[in-house]
Protein backbone atom coordinates (compact mmCIF):
# COMPACT_ATOMS: atom_id res chain seq x y z
CA UNK A 1 0.00 0.00 0.00
CA UNK A 2 1.33 3.31 -1.12
CA UNK A 3 -0.28 6.56 -0.31
CA UNK A 4 0.59 9.54 -2.35
CA UNK A 5 4.20 9.20 -2.90
CA UNK A 6 3.79 12.90 -4.81
CA UNK A 7 3.99 14.44 -1.58
CA UNK A 8 7.87 13.26 -1.57
CA UNK A 9 8.88 12.78 -4.90
CA UNK A 10 9.99 15.34 -8.02
CA UNK A 11 7.85 13.98 -11.84
CA UNK A 12 10.51 12.26 -12.88
CA UNK A 13 11.16 9.95 -9.62
CA UNK A 14 6.96 9.55 -9.91
CA UNK A 15 7.27 7.72 -13.34
CA UNK A 16 10.30 5.67 -12.05
CA UNK A 17 8.43 5.01 -9.37
CA UNK A 18 5.07 3.85 -10.45
CA UNK A 19 6.93 2.10 -13.63
CA UNK A 20 8.86 -0.12 -10.60
CA UNK A 21 5.40 -0.86 -8.95
CA UNK A 22 3.78 -1.94 -12.44
CA UNK A 23 6.69 -4.41 -12.49
CA UNK A 24 5.86 -5.89 -9.15
CA UNK A 25 2.10 -6.80 -10.05
CA UNK A 26 3.88 -8.28 -13.30
CA UNK A 27 2.44 -5.59 -15.83
CA UNK A 28 4.66 -6.48 -18.78
CA UNK A 29 4.53 -2.19 -19.16
CA UNK A 30 6.16 -1.82 -16.17
CA UNK A 31 10.10 -1.11 -15.11
CA UNK A 32 10.98 -4.83 -13.27
CA UNK A 33 12.62 -4.62 -9.80
CA UNK A 34 15.81 -6.08 -9.48
CA UNK A 35 16.32 -9.36 -8.51
CA UNK A 36 18.52 -11.89 -6.91
CA UNK A 37 20.17 -13.85 -9.38
CA UNK A 38 20.99 -17.22 -7.90
CA UNK A 39 21.81 -20.33 -10.21
CA UNK A 40 18.53 -19.42 -12.86
CA UNK A 41 17.32 -15.54 -13.04
CA UNK A 42 13.97 -15.41 -11.23
CA UNK A 43 11.02 -14.71 -12.99
CA UNK A 44 8.87 -11.54 -11.94
CA UNK A 45 5.38 -13.63 -12.79
CA UNK A 46 6.83 -16.07 -9.29
CA UNK A 47 6.36 -12.97 -7.28
CA UNK A 48 3.94 -10.75 -8.02
CA UNK A 49 2.07 -8.95 -5.68
CA UNK A 50 -0.84 -6.62 -5.13
CA UNK A 51 -0.17 -3.07 -5.22
CA UNK A 52 -2.56 -0.39 -3.91
CA UNK A 53 -1.76 3.23 -4.71
CA UNK A 54 -3.70 6.15 -2.88
CA UNK A 55 -2.51 9.69 -5.72
CA UNK A 56 -3.52 13.15 -6.56
CA UNK A 57 -0.63 13.21 -9.12
CA UNK A 58 -1.47 14.12 -12.53
CA UNK A 59 2.07 13.13 -13.16
CA UNK A 60 1.58 9.32 -12.03
CA UNK A 61 -1.29 8.40 -13.23
CA UNK A 62 -1.15 8.62 -16.91
CA UNK A 63 1.64 5.75 -16.28
CA UNK A 64 -0.72 3.46 -14.80
CA UNK A 65 -3.11 1.17 -17.53
CA UNK A 66 -6.73 2.61 -17.10
CA UNK A 67 -8.15 -0.62 -16.35
CA UNK A 68 -6.64 -0.62 -13.24
CA UNK A 69 -7.53 3.15 -12.31
CA UNK A 70 -10.20 3.61 -10.14
CA UNK A 71 -11.52 6.98 -9.47
CA UNK A 72 -13.19 8.26 -5.85
CA UNK A 73 -15.54 10.71 -6.46
CA UNK A 74 -18.82 12.64 -4.53
CA UNK A 75 -21.98 12.60 -6.51
CA UNK A 76 -24.35 15.54 -6.51
CA UNK A 77 -25.94 13.43 -3.82
CA UNK A 78 -22.62 13.73 -1.77
CA UNK A 79 -22.33 10.05 -2.07
CA UNK A 80 -18.53 8.71 -2.15
CA UNK A 81 -18.57 6.29 -5.23
CA UNK A 82 -16.01 4.52 -7.55
CA UNK A 83 -15.50 5.13 -11.16
CA UNK A 84 -13.63 2.38 -13.37
CA UNK A 85 -13.34 1.75 -17.37
CA UNK A 86 -15.75 -0.78 -18.24
CA UNK A 87 -14.48 -4.11 -18.62
CA UNK A 88 -16.52 -4.80 -21.85
CA UNK A 89 -13.12 -2.86 -24.38
CA UNK A 90 -11.54 -4.29 -26.81
CA UNK A 91 -7.68 -4.20 -26.71
CA UNK A 92 -7.83 -1.79 -29.64
CA UNK A 93 -9.80 0.35 -27.22
CA UNK A 94 -7.71 0.63 -24.59
CA UNK A 95 -4.68 1.02 -26.46
CA UNK A 96 -6.74 4.05 -27.47
CA UNK A 97 -7.14 5.73 -24.55
CA UNK A 98 -3.73 5.13 -22.91
CA UNK A 99 -2.29 6.61 -25.66
CA UNK A 100 -4.95 10.05 -25.04
CA UNK A 101 -3.70 9.71 -21.47
CA UNK A 102 -0.74 12.08 -20.61
CA UNK A 103 -0.34 14.92 -18.06
CA UNK A 104 -2.96 17.26 -19.19
CA UNK A 105 -5.86 15.28 -19.79
CA UNK A 106 -5.10 13.32 -16.52
CA UNK A 107 -6.71 16.18 -14.52
CA UNK A 108 -9.85 15.16 -15.37
CA UNK A 109 -9.29 12.25 -12.75
CA UNK A 110 -9.23 15.25 -10.36
CA UNK A 111 -12.17 17.22 -11.54
CA UNK A 112 -15.65 17.91 -10.06
CA UNK A 113 -16.54 18.77 -13.80
CA UNK A 114 -14.91 18.43 -17.20
CA UNK A 115 -15.40 20.38 -20.31
CA UNK A 116 -13.49 18.85 -23.02
CA UNK A 117 -13.02 20.81 -26.45
CA UNK A 118 -11.48 19.76 -29.34
CA UNK A 119 -8.92 21.15 -31.72
CA UNK A 120 -5.40 23.04 -30.86
CA UNK A 121 -4.57 25.64 -33.67
CA UNK A 122 -0.18 25.67 -33.70
CA UNK A 123 0.37 23.86 -30.16
CA UNK A 124 -1.97 26.29 -28.75
CA UNK A 125 -5.36 25.02 -26.83
CA UNK A 126 -7.52 28.74 -28.45
CA UNK A 127 -10.80 26.80 -27.32
CA UNK A 128 -9.43 25.97 -23.57
CA UNK A 129 -8.49 29.48 -23.67
CA UNK A 130 -11.93 30.82 -24.54
CA UNK A 131 -13.59 28.59 -22.18
CA UNK A 132 -11.93 30.02 -19.38
CA UNK A 133 -12.40 34.25 -20.71
CA UNK A 134 -16.18 33.21 -21.36
CA UNK A 135 -16.43 31.93 -18.11
CA UNK A 136 -15.13 34.94 -15.97
CA UNK A 137 -16.99 37.04 -18.42
CA UNK A 138 -19.99 35.17 -16.93
CA UNK A 139 -18.85 35.73 -13.06
CA UNK A 140 -17.85 32.23 -12.74
CA UNK A 141 -14.15 31.27 -11.80
CA UNK A 142 -13.55 27.34 -13.43
CA UNK A 143 -10.87 26.86 -10.82
CA UNK A 144 -12.60 26.84 -7.62
CA UNK A 145 -15.35 25.52 -8.85
CA UNK A 146 -13.36 22.30 -9.84
CA UNK A 147 -13.79 22.52 -13.39
CA UNK A 148 -10.96 21.47 -15.64
CA UNK A 149 -11.01 21.65 -19.47
CA UNK A 150 -9.62 19.29 -21.57
CA UNK A 151 -8.43 19.86 -25.26
CA UNK A 152 -8.94 16.74 -27.08
CA UNK A 153 -6.31 17.56 -29.81
CA UNK A 154 -8.88 16.26 -32.25
CA UNK A 155 -12.30 14.80 -32.23
CA UNK A 156 -12.61 11.25 -30.50
CA UNK A 157 -14.40 12.24 -27.34
CA UNK A 158 -16.49 8.88 -27.35
CA UNK A 159 -12.82 7.47 -26.34
CA UNK A 160 -12.78 9.66 -22.67
CA UNK A 161 -15.89 9.94 -22.46
CA UNK A 162 -16.14 5.60 -21.89
CA UNK A 163 -15.32 6.62 -18.15
CA UNK A 164 -18.36 9.21 -17.64
CA UNK A 165 -21.99 8.23 -17.59
CA UNK A 166 -25.08 7.55 -15.50
CA UNK A 167 -24.14 4.66 -15.07
CA UNK A 168 -22.80 2.41 -11.67
CA UNK A 169 -19.11 1.98 -11.81
CA UNK A 170 -19.14 5.13 -13.85
CA UNK A 171 -17.06 8.66 -12.96
CA UNK A 172 -20.93 10.83 -12.35
CA UNK A 173 -19.72 13.82 -12.44
CA UNK A 174 -21.18 17.37 -15.23
CA UNK A 175 -19.36 16.24 -18.56
CA UNK A 176 -19.80 19.11 -21.47
CA UNK A 177 -17.98 18.62 -24.64
CA UNK A 178 -17.89 21.15 -27.09
CA UNK A 179 -16.79 20.72 -30.85
CA UNK A 180 -18.08 21.40 -34.82
CA UNK A 181 -20.63 20.43 -36.41
CA UNK A 182 -17.73 19.91 -39.40
CA UNK A 183 -20.83 20.17 -41.75
CA UNK A 184 -20.32 19.04 -45.33
CA UNK A 185 -19.39 22.29 -47.01
CA UNK A 186 -21.31 23.77 -50.11
CA UNK A 187 -21.06 26.34 -52.29
CA UNK A 188 -23.52 29.55 -52.70
CA UNK A 189 -25.68 27.98 -55.74
CA UNK A 190 -25.71 24.71 -53.75
CA UNK A 191 -23.03 22.91 -55.61
CA UNK A 192 -19.91 20.78 -53.87
CA UNK A 193 -17.38 23.08 -52.75
CA UNK A 194 -13.74 21.63 -53.29
CA UNK A 195 -10.64 23.05 -51.41
CA UNK A 196 -9.08 24.77 -53.79
CA UNK A 197 -12.08 27.31 -54.22
CA UNK A 198 -11.41 29.08 -51.03
CA UNK A 199 -12.73 29.19 -47.90
CA UNK A 200 -14.24 31.70 -48.36
CA UNK A 201 -16.76 30.43 -50.89
CA UNK A 202 -17.70 27.94 -48.06
CA UNK A 203 -20.86 27.48 -47.09
CA UNK A 204 -22.41 24.99 -44.61
CA UNK A 205 -24.90 22.78 -45.96
CA UNK A 206 -28.32 23.12 -44.36
CA UNK A 207 -31.63 21.10 -44.33
CA UNK A 208 -35.24 22.56 -45.42
CA UNK A 209 -35.71 24.20 -41.76
CA UNK A 210 -32.29 26.71 -42.52
CA UNK A 211 -30.57 24.36 -39.72
CA UNK A 212 -26.82 23.25 -40.71
CA UNK A 213 -26.79 19.56 -40.93
CA UNK A 214 -23.82 18.46 -38.79
CA UNK A 215 -21.27 15.37 -40.32
CA UNK A 216 -21.83 11.42 -39.57
CA UNK A 217 -19.30 11.88 -37.06
CA UNK A 218 -21.13 14.96 -35.11
CA UNK A 219 -24.38 13.68 -35.17
CA UNK A 220 -23.60 10.01 -33.98
CA UNK A 221 -22.29 12.15 -31.06
CA UNK A 222 -24.95 13.91 -30.72
CA UNK A 223 -27.20 11.19 -30.42
CA UNK A 224 -25.26 8.73 -28.33
CA UNK A 225 -25.62 11.26 -25.55
CA UNK A 226 -28.67 12.84 -26.64
CA UNK A 227 -30.93 11.63 -23.07
CA UNK A 228 -27.54 11.50 -20.90
CA UNK A 229 -28.51 14.15 -17.63
CA UNK A 230 -24.38 14.25 -17.47
CA UNK A 231 -22.94 14.17 -20.47
CA UNK A 232 -23.71 17.10 -22.66
CA UNK A 233 -22.78 17.88 -26.38
CA UNK A 234 -22.84 21.76 -27.58
CA UNK A 235 -22.11 21.36 -31.20
CA UNK A 236 -20.80 24.72 -32.99
CA UNK A 237 -22.56 25.84 -36.63
CA UNK A 238 -19.44 27.13 -37.37
CA UNK A 239 -15.46 26.68 -37.00
CA UNK A 240 -15.11 27.24 -33.61
CA UNK A 241 -11.62 28.80 -34.55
Amino acid sequence: LVEEPEAHLHPQLQIQLTNYLSGMTGEITGQQPPVVVEKQPKKIEDDRVQVIMTSHSSVITPHVKPVDLRIIFEDKDKSINVGMLSDDLDDKQKAAIQRMLDVTRAAMWFAKGVIFTNKVEDGKPVIEGLCYDCAKKMGINLDSLGVSVIPVNGVDFKTLLHFFGEQPGKINIPVAVITDSDPVKILADGKEWKVEEGRNKAFPQKDETKKTIPSPRTAALLNDYRDNSLIQISASEVTLE
